[in-house]
Parts: structure tokens; sequence; C-alpha cells
């Protein structure tokens, strides 16, 4: 698999604890754990791809110490070849993220909908539906970037969030059900080649799985997945609440998010409206104003 998808020009492989329910049957990603990364991380790199691999590390290898996640990112690179890892969480996790990168291992950020959150999310939800769940991401992700990640992985927010905080921020986003906005997108090898039973999120495409027609899907998977090609169906589009709409701004920004130089301010207003509209707050995305230095 490695193979195939370095060979289609992929940027970079993420190996995920995806892996324990597409490779392994479980019935949520808990079940990996920093062992079963090791091994199949240390299999990815024996292809020695021109990608950039990306470990997961999974429930509990970064949860209880920063001394204990250290120990643990550190043998996802030693034994299991990885090259950076990715860990799930936003400000609360600042401590295990600093700590991994001052050992000097690379870090990626997930924020969003987190399967290893399942039981505490009550389910694979959307998140960030809210005005308040929404502030909470923007100041996540913008926390995560002060911190030194060089990516943020966003998982099942609406499309108009995503596409605030890809601006707001000057690392890459990467995508998965957050709609087009995103620098990069991001799939599960399985759910795009349909090898994976069972219902399916929207946010997957489900194709033939033979050998020949997986290597011509992933060879036009590759350029339809950069940001100026990637227009996912509307069904793939996560809506904000009625109530807490968040309208586009006036003026555009870089599309790969600005540089530190452009870096902008958003005023923003909350306008109370009467009860009979059954719209009571809004957030309108105002005018964007240049720092100055």
């Amino acid at each position: 698999m490695a193979r195939i998808v370095d060979q289609a020009g992929i940027d970079m492989i993420l190996v995920g604890d995806s892996l324990a329910t597409t490779v392994l049957g479980q019935p949520d990603t808990l079940a990996a754990t920093v062992e079963t990364m090791i091994y199949h991380s240390a299999a990815v790199a024996q292809v020695q791809p021109k990608a950039l691999i990306v470990t997961d590390m999974p429930w509990l290898s970064y949860h209880i110490s920063p001394e204990e996640t250290i120990r643990n990112a550190g043998r996802l690179v030693r034994e299991g070849k990885a090259e950076a890892v990715k860990l799930e969480g936003g400000r609360k996790r600042l401590p295990m993220i600093e700590a991994i990168l001052a050992a000097e291992i690379p870090v990626m950020g997930h924020l969003g909908l987190t399967p290893q959150s399942v039981h505490a999310m009550g389910g694979y939800k959307v998140q960030g539906k809210d005005l308040a769940a929404a502030r909470e991401l923007l100041e996540d992700a913008k926390a995560l970037a002060q911190a030194g990640v060089f990516a943020v992985v966003l998982e099942g927010i609406p499309d108009i969030l995503a596409k605030r905080i890809s601006e707001e921020i000057a690392i890459p986003t990467i995508g998965i059900g957050a709609g087009p906005h995103c620098d990069g997108q991001v799939l599960v090898f399985h759910d795009l080649l349909g090898l994976t039973s069972g219902h399916l999120p929207n946010l997957c495409v489900s194709m033939h799985s033979s050998p020949r027609s997986r290597h011509r899907h992933y060879n036009n998977t590759v350029p339809m997945c950069r940001p100026e090609h990637f227009l996912p169906p509307k069904k793939h589009i996560i809506p904000m609440l009625t109530s807490h709409r968040l309208y586009k701004m006036r003026e555009p920004t870089h599309p790969t998010g600005p540089k530190p130089e452009q870096k902008r301010r958003y005023e923003i207003i909350l306008t109370r409206e009467t009860k009979d509209k059954q719209d009571p707050w809004q957030l309108f995305y105002m005018t964007q104003m240049q720092i100055s230095n």
C-alpha cells in the first residue's frame, strides 16, 4: 500500500491509528498500542518512500506525563522509523507537544473530531458547529501553531470554520470532512479504495479495488486533492448551525494561509435579533484590518 501511494506522488503518508479498525477489525482506534504503531510504521518505512512518514501516537501514549510522551514518541521514530508524529487535542496537550518538540521530533496536530475522544464526545460527531465551540477550536489551532507544530489536521468541522482557521494560522491545514478550504486533504486508504466493510462516512469516496484501478485511482486522486482543485460534493460540506452562521469574508487572503507579516485581525460583531426571527445570534466577519508593525 505504501508503495502504491508513494508512486502516485503523495506528499505525506500518515500511519494512522485508524488501522485498529481498518486492518485489525476493532470497533474504534482505542485498541491501537505503541507496539502496533511501531510495527506498521516500520513496515511502511521499508518501502523507503519519498513521502514524509507521519505516525499517530495512540491513545494513552501521550496522556500520562511529558516524560512518558517523549519515550513513546522516541520509540515511534527509532523503532518505527517515523519522521514525525501526530497527536490529538488542543491547548491541553501543549505540555506534551512542547516536550516532544524539545526532543527535536516534528509534531503534527489534530483538531475537531478526534477519534480517540469518541466516548467523551458521545460518538463520532461533528465538532465546532456552534459559536462557542468554533471559537475554542480557533484558539486551539492558534495555540498549536504558536507552539511549533508543522501542520494540523482538521477533521469533521464546518467548512467555513476550516476556512477561518486556515487563514488565521501560518502552518498548513490538512482537512478530512472539513470542506475545500484547507491547504491539503487526507483520506483513509481503505475507505478510498472500498476495502472497508459496513457504513462509510459521507466524506469517504469508495472506488473499485482491483490492483490496476488502485494505481489509476491514486494517480487521479493526488492532483484532485490539491487546494486549487479540491471540490467535495455538497453532502461532504458541514454547515454551521443556523443560529450561528459564519459569513464569508470580504477580502480574500493568501490561499495557503497568511504569512507572519500578513497576519490580520478580525473585527467580530455580535448582534441580538428579535425573537420572532428565531435567529438570536449571528457572527459576522467584518472587513479585515491590517495590523501595523
